[in-house]
């Protein structure tokens, strides 16, 4: 199995994926493509959720780095 990351263009009324020589797929040779869209980057609020501070965080850091000295 070859894994690759590529950029999807237009190609007419279509989009098209070009694979470069190097994958050793033929032409007119049959293929099974798993699709799935590339997250560039995570956001922390993906993995934690949203959520709501009762402090300002300007105070929250003041209250941390007093805690450390």
């Amino acid at each position: 199995m070859i894994e690759l990351r590529a950029k999807v263009k237009s190609w007419g009324n279509s989009l098209g994926i070009i694979l470069p020589k190097s994958t050793g797929i033929q032409e007119n040779q049959d293929v099974i493509v798993h699709i799935a869209p590339a997250r560039e980057t995570t956001k922390v609020k993906d993995i934690f959720g949203e959520g709501r501070l009762r402090k300002p965080v300007a105070e929250l850091m003041k209250e941390i780095d007093a805690e450390l000295d």
